[in-house]
């Protein structure tokens, strides 16, 4: 299925996901199915994102994939560094620049 291709994709290249709770609601389906299959995906607020992401890094992923505005990749960066995983990358889903409106 397209579920577990996309956990063994994740597994195989041991990145983590960390999702900001106000991304689509399709996408936060697709991410919780995988969940099943992988458990380095985390769906919650800007803050929450961090830690996730430094659990993820705990467990073995050597990168992160953000799914948010500029900012939360910011701070999931700052985060991972703060907590001796200076050598993880964070990326993001666009090289767009995505502000918050709020």
């Amino acid at each position: 299925t397209n579920v577990q291709d996309l956990a063994d994709m994740l597994e195989k290249t041991k990145t983590g996901i960390v999702a900001h709770y106000y991304m689509d609601v399709e996408l936060q389906g697709v991410l919780t199915a995988v969940t099943s299959k992988y458990d380095k995906i985390g769906i919650a607020d800007s803050l929450k994102m961090g830690d996730m992401a430094v659990d993820m890094a705990k467990a073995g992923a050597t990168q992160i994939i953000c799914l948010g505005v500029d900012f939360m990749a910011e701070s999931v960066k700052a985060i991972l560094n703060k907590n001796g995983f200076e050598h993880i990358p964070v990326y993001r889903a666009d090289a767009r620049k995505i502000g918050c409106s709020l």
